[in-house]
């Protein structure tokens, strides 16, 4: 005895395709939504990142280090400045002749950034080269402008404890 085949009939198959589509109409805007919010959060941690390691890497050594926003690159550069706070507090621990050297513990010397960021400099004055920079200070202490910019059509500011140089990020509605 030979078994007949059953074969889909149209209409089955497109009851099937029908639901694959619904599907994925409904499981594509989350999967979005997830991968934009990965996406915001990333660049908002290597903002944090880059000023919490400048800030420590001052207090640590007892140099005033400036970071350096380079839009075009996406970049923070880190350098060493000349520059000490109103009461030239140096931490003892770092008064030593190798960081007297100009020795900087390990750390980058930039940090790169989400290309997906767009920076609002605007009318800032931030001078004829638009480079925003931000001094971390042996003693805590910490300076720089408020700064706002866009991730994922979602804006924030960014903005520094002058006591502390602890990062700020707030979005804004």
């Amino acid at each position: 005895m030979r078994m007949q085949q059953r074969r889909f009939t149209f209409f089955e198959l497109m009851i099937v395709v029908a639901l694959v589509a619904l599907i994925t109409a409904l499981a594509t805007p989350r999967l979005t939504k997830v991968s934009k919010r990965m996406i915001v959060e990333s660049s908002l941690t290597d903002i944090r990142r880059a000023i919490s390691e400048t800030a420590m890497r001052a207090c640590a050594t007892g140099q005033s280090l400036t970071l350096t926003l380079d839009q075009d690159a996406s970049r923070f550069r880190v350098s060493r400045t000349a520059m000490l706070p109103a009461n030239n507090w140096v931490p003892s621990h770092a008064q030593n002749a190798e960081n007297k050297a100009g020795v900087i513990i390990a750390g980058a010397e930039s940090y790169d950034l989400n290309k997906n960021i767009e920076w609002q400099l605007g009318d800032s004055g931030f001078g004829a080269t638009d480079n925003v920079e931000y001094a971390f200070f042996p003693d805590g202490q910490a300076s720089g402008p408020a700064l706002r910019f866009i991730i994922q059509n979602r804006q924030f500011q960014l903005d520094i404890d002058r006591l502390t140089g602890t990062p700020l990020i707030q979005e804004l509605e």
